[in-house]
């Protein structure tokens, strides 16, 4: 239920099938930092990785890919915001390669993780 409230989530399947996709959705909140694949998924819940794929769209609106990405950059986001380093963060949120995880923030935000560090930091000084 808390899922649903929280990220306006649709009722358009089964309950079963939307138990078992609100269970995906808390392991990935729980291991987003790790390499997390629709297979390994659909096989760790008992469910064909098409029908979880369909099932997972229809009720966040989005591939598991995209939600494990936004997920990365979203916790990416908080922890530039503390001050973390740009290669800690990206460890942290489970990309081994720096340049990957620049160019995916980038596409996420608009802007590199510096430059959304420096953008924060800028922000903070007016105050």
């Amino acid at each position: 239920m808390r899922y649903r409230s929280c990220h306006h989530l649709q009722d358009t399947v089964t309950p079963d099938r939307r138990a078992r996709i609100y269970a995906i959705l808390n392991h990935i909140h729980r291991n987003y930092s790790r390499d997390i694949s629709t297979e390994n998924l659909s096989d760790d819940y008992n469910i064909n990785k098409f029908a979880l794929g369909n099932a997972f769209r229809q009720i966040t609106g989005c591939t598991i890919s995209q939600y494990i990405t936004n997920c990365r950059m979203e916790k990416a986001k908080e922890l530039l915001l503390a001050g973390a380093r740009v290669e800690i963060v990206c460890e942290c949120v489970g990309y081994i390669n720096l340049s990957h995880f620049s160019r995916a923030f980038k596409n996420y935000t608009g802007k590199s993780p510096k430059q959304f560090q420096m953008a924060f930091r800028k922000e903070c000084d007016r105050l």
